[in-house]
């Protein structure tokens, strides 16, 4: 299960208290601010390791299948979280010798194919009653997200909560806007910008883009060496000097 999580401290402590699975060799490696400063400055590096060292964690937990955030230009921590996942199933896969499954859940869209069963080819589970309750009060007990889902339950009723469908995905999926469009947090980042809480704001042109192109840049060069790619201890990576500009 791959996400990303916030707190203004810049750290994790109520995702940990609510988390009932394992942590992950990567969980908690960076802050929200670490990763938007990585994306401002189109430093692919920092991407790139954690996605070598999560392809390493899939093949030596012999995981069968791997689940995350869905891109949807809502927020780019999640579309960035969606190009390292596939970097690192393909990596694995390449490594393991055998498929290994992507899948994604929709994060802020709405969910009306999930509810009515129409989407092909996913797993699909539906909640009974305590366990509805369980999520929804855990997901409006968490600060920093409880306005986001008050927003939700608003909008598509507590019963869309009720289920959730986990979608095969391609390992190269990417969203990108409709022509003339710009992403949610394109508008959301120009509204902090004009009030003074952000001096930039990340944009897909200039920023996720390019870094989805430099990424598998170097993801095919990986993949395309002679031999496959190697299992290193990615803890002792240091951040190289590799960076991205964009066109």
């Amino acid at each position: 299960m791959i996400t990303s999580s916030y707190h203004a401290s810049g750290k994790l402590p109520y995702g940990r208290a609510v988390l009932v699975a394992r942590p992950g060799s990567i969980y908690g490696h960076f802050s929200d601010r670490q990763v938007y400063e990585a994306m401002l400055k189109h430093d692919v590096d920092l991407f790139l390791r954690v996605t070598f060292e999560l392809a390493d964690w899939i093949v030596l937990d012999d995981v069968e299948y791997v689940v995350g955030d869905s891109a949807e230009g809502y927020n780019p921590m999640h579309d960035i979280c969606r190009i390292i996942i596939g970097g690192a199933v393909e990596l694995a896969t390449r490594l393991r010798g055998r498929p290994i499954g992507n899948y994604e859940y929709v994060v802020a869209g709405r969910r009306d194919h999930c509810i009515a069963g129409r989407c092909a080819g996913t797993i699909r589970l539906r909640l009974d009653d305590a366990a509805l309750e369980r999520k929804v009060a855990d997901a409006l007990a968490y600060p920093e997200l409880a306005g986001e889902v008050d927003a939700a339950i608003r909008r598509d009723g507590i019963e869309a909560s009720r289920y959730e469908c986990l979608h095969p995905v391609d390992n190269r999926m990417s969203w990108t806007p409709v022509e003339g469009g710009k992403p949610h947090y394109e508008e959301h980042g120009e509204s902090r910008v004009a009030s003074g809480k952000y001096q930039r704001s990340v944009r897909y042109a200039e920023h996720i883009a390019p870094l989805y192109a430099a990424f598998w840049e170097n993801i095919s060069e990986s993949l395309d060496a002679p031999a496959a790619p190697r299992m290193v201890d990615a803890s002792s990576l240091q951040m190289g000097e590799r960076q991205i500009r964009p066109s």
